[in-house]
């Protein structure tokens, strides 16, 4: 098969018109395509699921860092959770310390409403400490770089 400018084979690219999503010029034709346009769109704004291979990285990069967030007796204030997002909005990479939690099924459910409301992934947890990740949403300010396969 041929390939056109955009690096398409032409028998794709046919495929393409007939399905709807968009012609030779880039340009969205039909209502599946449109729908797709949006699906894309929200899936760009959260951020992927981190792989195995990348947790296992950014594990490594945490290995040195010191806890950022110290969560005590009171447990997820808004001054907590205020600071946690203003550390991941700076750091991408933080650690968070549980100290008065021993409770497992308690810190899990802390851990959770963290990744929420910051909107970053756990990367692992170790004891009392857990690492979270958020990728900085401008690619001139990141500080880290995923690895890819």
């Amino acid at each position: 098969m041929q390939e056109d400018a955009n690096g398409k084979s032409k028998g794709y690219q046919e495929n393409d018109q007939k399905e709807g999503n968009q012609n030779a010029q880039g340009k969205e034709t039909g209502k599946a395509g449109k729908k797709e346009d949006k699906i894309g769109n929200e899936d760009s704004l959260r951020m992927k699921k981190l792989e195995g291979f990348q947790r296992k990285y950014l594990r490594g990069l945490a290995h040195s860092l010191k806890p950022v967030v110290l969560i005590g007796q009171k447990g997820l204030t808004a001054e907590v959770l205020q600071s946690a997002k203003q550390a991941v909005e700076r750091h991408e990479l933080i650690k968070v310390k549980f100290h008065d939690f021993k409770e497992k099924e308690q810190k899990a459910a802390l851990i959770e409403l963290l990744e929420q409301e910051t909107g970053s992934e756990i990367v692992g947890v170790t004891g009392h400490i857990t690492i979270f990740f958020r990728q900085q949403s401008d690619p001139e300010k990141r500080k880290i770089s995923l690895p890819q396969r």
